[in-house]
């Protein structure tokens, strides 16, 4: 007897941040998994654009970004309506409490430092795409 195996329903992520090299290592991390599709903008702007045409299920924002900072970038997202829905995820360097506190006060769905654990990493992409947390 042959049992059908769905294949995962995938899901797109935006990640929206100017080092190549941390975006080439979330590639890397996404690209073990099966249902999580990465795109990227290297820019704000291009970011807000491509979240528009592209309509991701989770964005993942750098805070420090060489054309628009992330919080003006999630600003925009935020005032769009064809995109304010969709869960937002700051990624940051910068981990100290207070900082952290300020992303999630602004309204981030979560605020993930770097390096990330990809542990942690994982869990927190679940539990956002597939249990709307």
């Amino acid at each position: 007897m042959v049992f059908f195996q769905p294949l995962p329903v995938m899901k797109k992520i935006l990640y929206i941040e100017d080092d190549i090299s941390l975006r080439q290592l979330v590639r890397f991390i996404l690209d073990k998994r099966e249902d999580l599709q990465m795109i990227e903008a290297e820019t704000g702007s291009q970011g807000l654009q491509m979240a528009i045409e592209e309509q991701p299920d989770i964005i993942l924002l750098d805070i420090s970004l060489s054309d628009l900072n992330g919080y003006e970038v999630f600003s925009r997202l935020k005032k769009n309506d064809s995109v304010c829905k969709i869960p937002v995820i700051a990624v940051s360097g910068d981990s100290m409490p207070e900082d952290i506190e300020k992303g999630l006060q602004a309204g981030f769905s979560a605020y993930l430092t770097k390096p990330i654990n990809i542990k942690d990493f994982y869990n927190l992409l679940d539990k956002t795409l597939y249990f709307g947390e």
